[in-house]
């Protein structure tokens, strides 16, 4: 396929009318704003192991005809706070380690179609999430140890929705306490002090070691 260069960001040609980023001139990048197109491709695609290990980068601007943004792509990128996506965009599928390990991460502002395996891992200091009603999937530890995550919005959507899978582990080992759903009324979903607490006393009993969740649907009873 064919490669080319244009403003220090090297492309590949994927199709006759598609290109994907592979990477860029230097590693001193602070700012990666994606283009509708160059040399007559429409750029749909950031390409596997394209900016991993870049640390300056601070800022992903997503142009509308990204929907693809391969493993690992910006793995180790540590002073990356922010991910954000043009008005009109397409839901992007994001996959496996794409930003695992981005630990200056703060905000996705993008409607992510697909969260791959261990996508957002290691991302320390994101404490809040949006999960689109475009969302299908959210891999297996997805955002494992992503120990500040407190709070993710559900936005339209129902905790248990049949229209988006979510494996039990995607959030293993974050500090969820709400999670919002049902079009933005606030459930409280999990309480991570003395429920949870109260739960592993009784697992941990060697008679009468099996504790009932009770409540109504969708408060978090599973995803506890």
């Amino acid at each position: 396929m064919e490669r080319f260069e244009s403003g220090g960001i090297h492309y590949e040609a994927i199709s006759d009318t598609d290109a994907q980023i592979i990477g860029c001139v230097t590693k001193k990048l602070r700012k990666l704003t994606c283009v509708h197109s160059v040399n007559g491709y429409r750029v749909t695609q950031i390409a596997r192991d394209a900016f991993a290990g870049h640390e300056d980068l601070e800022l992903l601007y997503l142009s509308p005809n990204i929907t693809k943004i391969g493993g690992r792509a910006f793995q180790g990128c540590k002073k990356l706070k922010q991910i954000c996506q043009m008005s009109d965009a397409q839901p992007v599928f994001v996959f496996e380690k794409a930003f695992a390990d981005c630990t200056a991460l703060e905000h996705i502002y993008a409607d992510i179609r697909s969260f791959g395996m261990c996508a957002f891992e290691n991302c320390v200091s994101l404490k809040d999430l949006v999960v689109v009603p475009a969302c299908t999937h959210i891999g297996p530890h997805a955002f494992l140890n992503c120990v500040n995550l407190k709070k993710i919005n559900f936005s339209g959507l129902y905790i248990n929705d049949p229209a988006i899978y979510m494996y039990d582990d995607a959030f293993e080992n974050c500090t969820l306490k709400y999670v919002y759903s049902r079009r933005n009324a606030v459930i409280e979903a999990i309480k991570s002090g003395r429920e949870i607490d109260r739960i592993i006393q009784i697992l941990s009993r060697r008679q009468k070691n099996n504790p009932c969740l009770i409540g109504e649907p969708g408060v978090g009873k599973t995803a506890i």
